[in-house]
């Protein structure tokens, strides 16, 4: 038997014992596996994901979580983490604020993929970026370097309390290119890929995505830098998306709540966008790479609304967080891997579409600026000012894409002030799936963002 699915037969009777003392106990423990494949014209390579393989167990002492981590799967080790937690049997105080433990639920879950990249072994998966590669370098005579990206990642995870043993297997599939496109002594680079539930059906090459990247590559080569200014905007979806993750993401983490470091917090149920903004977040979306059936500290995905017609409406809560706050719990408490603390983190965030369309956005616009392509962001939660990057910003003259493209462009400004500035949301609907999240500077973990197209006043510069 694999080591988690022992420990989930047995698992229960550590809680038991734990639970004679503590008022709340649980066990989380995580396998995971993976690899990553590169290819470029002189080079090609494959790399093993950092294997990882343990568990953490916890107990409640009425006011803090105590933990104990291992990476040694076995029935010792276990009986060991039991006696060091049983150590603190004397901190535990009664009446500060108590741990749900949820409804009773017993399920093995699955993530389903067509083709298991193991099963095709590394030369296969390596010849497949190769052909991606070649299949590039022909689009376009500005090409200078390609960079052909896959990787597999396999996730096995079980949560244990005394309602719920729960197992989960997800796997994950990245298909990714680079290009650096060259002219006149002037080079840009541009990226794109997927990211998604499954696993090597979705290593075919990407001719629409590719031949996106290849036309806005082309357009920035000498692209200039645009005039700071307050303009007239449309984010392209993938804007949309990095939007709604910094400006509702780290500023709705409740245990940002705790530490008085949210904005956020004082604006719960309160107005803060217009009111043709719906956004939400959830490990639940179809196919995107951030679904998981249940969180690190147990509970059940869901889809949570974050903002409700421009009303803000709900934070993204871990299992301390909600309890501390006496607040609905949801499916965000997510741990780095095992042996990390846990906290409130973003999984999908994304903009509801609406009833616009891009083309009448644009049209209606006099002088202003369609900005795509984000590559970064950043938000301030106590203050909510909030930073993203993109690559380039075509102008809009007379209701028309002009053509004249400025790169790159930095959007600044105050959360609220550009909520409330939105004018249009269109009934396009992407997401964006190849980024990452950390909690500051680490704690990584995978996340996505996306929605539609938005029309709103915005700083450029």
């Amino acid at each position: 038997m694999h080591q988690l699915q022992i420990l989930q037969s047995i698992g229960g009777k550590y809680i038991q014992q734990l639970e004679s003392v503590f008022p709340y106990a649980s066990i989380f423990a995580q396998q995971i596996s993976g690899r990553k494949y590169f290819c470029a014209t002189r080079e090609k390579n494959v790399n093993f994901i950092k294997p990882e393989c343990g568990f953490v167990m916890q107990a409640f002492n009425g006011s803090n979580f105590i933990e104990y981590a291992s990476d040694n799967m076995c029935e010792s080790e276990y009986e060991k983490a039991v006696t060091f937690l049983m150590q603190h049997s004397a901190s535990v105080v009664h009446g500060e604020f108590t741990v749900d433990p949820g409804e009773r639920l017993h399920e093995n879950y699955k993530q389903q993929m067509k083709i298991d990249p193991v099963s095709q072994g590394d030369s296969v998966i390596l010849r497949k970026a190769e052909d991606n590669m070649k299949l590039i370098q022909k689009q376009s005579g500005k090409i200078a370097v390609v960079y052909s990206l896959m990787a597999y990642f396999s996730r096995n995870e079980l949560f244990i309390n005394r309602n719920k043993n729960l197992y989960q297997e997800l796997h994950r599939f990245d298909n990714a290119a680079q290009m650096v496109f060259s002219e006149n002594n002037k080079s840009v680079m541009m990226y794109c890929g997927e990211s998604r539930t499954g696993g090597f059906e979705h290593s075919d090459f990407m001719p629409e995505a590719v031949e996106k990247c290849i036309r806005s590559g082309e357009k920035i080569l000498n692209a200039e830098r645009m005039k700071p200014g307050v303009y007239k905007t449309v984010f392209s979806p993938e804007m949309a998306g990095i939007f709604a993750h910094e400006a509702f993401g780290h500023g709705t983490e409740t245990d940002m709540f705790l530490k008085n470091r949210s904005k956020g917090k004082e604006y719960m149920n309160r107005q803060v966008a217009s009111p043709l903004v719906n956004m939400y977040d959830g490990p639940c979306l179809e196919h995107a790479a951030a679904n998981y059936f249940f969180d690190n500290e147990g509970m059940p995905a869901s889809k949570t609304t974050v903002i409700k017609d421009g009303i803000l409406v709900s934070g993204l809560t871990d299992l301390y967080s909600s309890a501390k706050l006496n607040i609905p719990r949801t499916s965000n408490g997510r741990r780095e891997v095992y042996s990390h603390k846990a906290y409130a983190r973003m999984t999908n965030t994304y903009f509801e579409k609406g009833n616009s369309s891009f083309e009448e956005m644009i049209k209606s616009i006099d002088h202003g600026f369609y900005v795509a392509h984000a590559t970064n962001g950043m938000e301030d939660p106590k203050g909510w000012g909030i930073q993203l990057e993109a690559l380039y910003a075509e102008e809009i003259i007379n209701g028309r894409l002009s053509g004249k493209v400025y790169s790159p462009v930095i959007v600044t400004g105050y959360v609220p002030d550009m909520l409330m500035s939105i004018e249009a949301v269109s009934d396009d609907f992407e997401i964006s799936s190849m980024g990452h999240c950390g909690k500051g500077h680490k704690e990584w973990v995978k996340v996505t963002d996306g929605g539609p197209y938005l029309k709103l006043k915005a700083r450029l510069a």
